[in-house]
């Protein structure tokens, strides 16, 4: 934990060190986490970001400037082969780009459900810990609502 002793500044302060913890040990988070079976660390073939309707616009277009899925906490990138990563409606940009932040990765006509999706098949069952998201340069494009799922079959 971030500390050993005494007391928490504030009750974010204490859930973010328990997190930390608790993350470090296997297990699903207190906050943040609306999944509350006990199945974390949750080990999934398909991961996907879903990135919703804008805040600040009613575009239909998206932009993302990194996609990174992780197995440790800062430790390396583990979704590198960018033929595995699948990008509903894409208008420009490559998985490659998404891999290395080198330029945006844009989405148009995002379709009645107003959610683009970005997956990536691991080929077999990977724990994923961290997922590092990196915006756009198109401040007002940028990823602002967005959930996180995980399948093994690529349907549930």
């Amino acid at each position: 934990m971030a500390f050993t002793s005494g007391s928490a500044a504030t009750p974010s302060v204490l859930l973010s060190a328990l997190n930390t913890f608790l993350l470090a040990n296997g297990w699903t988070k207190i906050r943040g986490d609306i999944d509350l079976n006990v199945a974390s660390p949750k080990a999934a073939r398909y991961w996907r970001v879903v990135v919703h309707e804008t805040v600040s616009t009613n575009s239909s277009t998206r932009s993302l400037r990194k996609l990174n899925f992780r197995t440790t906490v800062g430790g390396a990138n583990v979704s590198t082969v960018a033929a595995n990563f699948t990008i509903d409606n894409l208008a420009s940009g490559t998985a490659a780009n998404l891999i290395a932040g080198s330029a945006d990765v844009v989405s148009t006509s995002i379709g009645a459900q107003r959610a683009w999706k970005i997956q990536y098949d691991f080929g077999s069952p990977t724990i994923v810990r961290q997922i590092e998201m990196q915006s756009t340069t198109s401040t007002n494009l940028s990823p602002r609502a967005f959930i996180v799922q995980w399948s093994n079959d690529n349907e549930t």
